[in-house]
């Protein structure tokens, strides 16, 4: 899932996003307003590098508001189908070996979503106030806004703090830190385009930190954004077949 930005995952980026309301296009004599998005459907490849190996991924994303599901179908360099909804029920199935496996929690909710935040209009906070995070430091830098955040929890939280940058009040840069204050991720977002309404990044770049000395960076690009009535309904309505083996998730 997109995966996953972002309550957090620590091992999954979060993802993020800010709606501009009143885009539109002149025609004539005429401004028509852009349409609101009830779907969308993305193409998105993606590439992560770990110790100097990269795996790409191909794959349709789509995202309908009712219930916040998100599909993801990757087509290389295997078929798989992940499945999540806003109540945090998630399924991921892979095509060819005919397994499933199932979870669900906040962790894995479509809520925390790059899609579900920006067509949402969540970017102001990136969803850190659902996410039981709290303002504490708001700074101005040349023409950058920085917010400093902190969770109202810390016992047992490997985050201890976050920080979100908006320039031109899109969000182009989140990360998260431990107690020693280190980053666990970051997320840079940019590229933005109009999608309908929204103003979306069509890349964003994620850096998990293992250990000191260790990362994974993922990139992924979207285009090709398909709107509403043009969004093939087929894959909101896929079904995992009953003959499908359930596997445990790795943790």
């Amino acid at each position: 899932m997109h995966s996953a930005g972002p309550i957090i995952q620590v091992k999954k980026v979060i993802r993020s996003l800010l709606i501009w309301i009143g885009f539109g296009f002149f025609a004539g004599s005429a401004t028509m307003a852009p349409p609101k998005i009830i779907k969308v459907k993305f193409d998105m490849e993606s590439q992560t590098l770990h110790k100097g190996k990269k795996v790409s991924v191909k794959a349709e994303v789509y995202y309908r508001q009712n219930g916040s599901l998100l599909i993801t179908r990757s087509t290389f360099p295997m078929e798989k189908i992940t499945r999540a909804n806003g109540l945090g029920e998630f399924f991921e199935y892979d095509v060819k070996n005919n397994t499933v496996v199932q979870s669900m929690g906040r962790e894995v909710s479509s809520r925390f979503s790059i899609f579900h935040v920006f067509f949402n209009g969540n970017t102001n906070d990136m969803g850190l106030t659902e996410n039981g995070f709290a303002l504490k430091k708001t700074r101005i830098e040349k023409k950058l806004v920085i917010t400093e955040w902190e969770p109202l929890e810390k016992d047992g939280k490997k985050i201890s703090k976050a920080e979100l940058v908006h320039e031109n009040h899109r969000p182009i840069f989140m990360a998260f830190y431990d107690a020693n204050n280190r980053p666990v991720q970051k997320a840079f977002y940019s590229q933005y385009q109009a999608v309908g309404a929204v103003m979306f990044p069509l890349t964003l770049t994620e850096f998990e930190y293992i250990g000191e000395k260790d990362s994974v960076i993922t990139r992924r690009k979207y285009k090709n954004p398909v709107l509403n009535e043009g969004v093939d309904e087929k894959w909101f309505q896929f079904q995992v077949p009953a003959s499908a083996r359930v596997i445990q998730p790795q943790k």
